[in-house]
């Protein structure tokens, strides 16, 4: 499981580079504490692009590695 510990972020991204650290501060922790596939944890380019197939598959193995 995913520990609560706060994850220092942008609120209100506005540049590209903003968006990406966020994404890299979430897929790091997912990357050390989870079974999805690395397809989804090492691609921030194609999230912060708006790759459906990346974000719909990233939130399907989420889903299916955390369920409530």
């Amino acid at each position: 499981h995913l520990e609560k510990q706060p994850i220092p972020y942008v609120k209100e991204p506005k540049t590209i580079a903003e968006a990406r650290d966020n994404n890299e501060r979430a897929l790091s922790i997912l990357r050390s504490k989870s079974n999805i596939p690395a397809v989804y944890l090492y691609n921030v380019e194609k999230i912060v692009a708006g790759s459906h197939d990346m974000i719909w598959g990233l939130i399907y193995h989420m889903t299916k590695s955390y369920p409530k």
